[in-house]
């Protein structure tokens, strides 16, 4: 699936992924996403925006934990249902709700990132 509207590639848009690969995030490519940024930004981004009651539960290990509650058939999508955070990082629920664009920008990098 190509999503419907690619924005414009700027020069000065882009981030450094952990594996040293340019990322836009308002323009991904399915070229420039790796497994070994996504395991490794996620695992420090802290889930809940850091309101947790132990020292750090990372979005990776909540989403090892999903994996592991849904049908075997599901355990793949359950593990990668948050990695568009990789890129875009993790915003609680209520801001969610009221940023629309995050929630674009959040479903074009899911499309990429499943293609």
């Amino acid at each position: 699936m190509i999503w419907p509207f690619r924005p414009r590639r700027r020069a000065d848009n882009w981030m450094l992924t952990f594996s040293g690969t340019r990322y836009w995030p308002a323009s991904p490519r399915a070229e420039d996403i790796h497994i070994v940024d996504i395991a490794h930004h996620l695992s420090r981004i802290c889930r809940y925006t850091g309101a947790v009651k132990v020292e750090h539960y990372s979005v990776a290990e909540h989403s090892v934990h999903v994996s592991h509650v849904v049908p075997p058939e599901h355990a793949f999508q359950g593990l990668m249902h948050d990695s568009p955070e990789y890129v875009l990082s993790d915003l609680n629920r209520p801001a969610k709700v009221d940023c629309p664009e995050y929630k674009r920008l959040e479903a074009r990098n899911w499309v990429v990132i499943a293609e």
